[in-house]
């Protein structure tokens, strides 16, 4: 039985090294393709990660790599103390945000400006519609839009 199986194996590589019925391999004589194809497979790792060392001893089965990764990163990655006295987080030390203010001109522009190619979005609206009554919805839009951003106009 092994004897046939090695046969097989040795008929398969002749096969793949040069199959007659290629017509690229009587140019060149080989099946470049397959050959390197099944060198490729002949590759014992898999995953990409080669063979990893710690302390002298080389790690190569997926648990052992897992823990000599965890053990690496939990040396070089440590836990910061608490906020030292030295610095402040006082609120004054940021400038406040001037409020956002929403014209109907710039929500006009955004809807004219819009892409009628692209798909709708989860409204379902599509672009062609927005921008036919964009006249119609824009103080609305604005008003939302104003809404949502915290700044509610007066």
């Amino acid at each position: 039985m092994q004897t046939k199986c090695r046969a097989a194996y040795g008929a398969y590589i002749n096969k793949i090294i040069s199959d007659p019925d290629d017509s690229a391999n009587n140019i060149t004589g080989c099946n470049n393709k397959k050959f390197f194809g099944y060198i490729k497979s002949l590759r014992n790792d898999h995953c990409g990660i080669s063979c990893l060392k710690q302390n002298g001893v080389a790690y190569s089965d997926s648990q052992s790599k897992a823990e000599v990764f965890n053990d690496h990163f939990s040396s070089v990655f440590t836990t910061e103390d608490t906020l030292s006295d030295d610095i402040c987080l006082d609120s004054n030390q940021f400038p406040d945000i001037s409020d956002i203010i929403v014209h109907t001109g710039g929500v006009v522009k955004i809807l004219r400006e819009l892409n009628e190619h692209k798909a709708s979005g989860p409204d379902q609206l599509t672009a062609r519609l927005l921008k036919e009554v964009a006249n119609e919805i824009v103080p609305a839009l604005a008003l939302l839009f104003q809404a949502t951003s915290g700044q509610a106009s007066s």
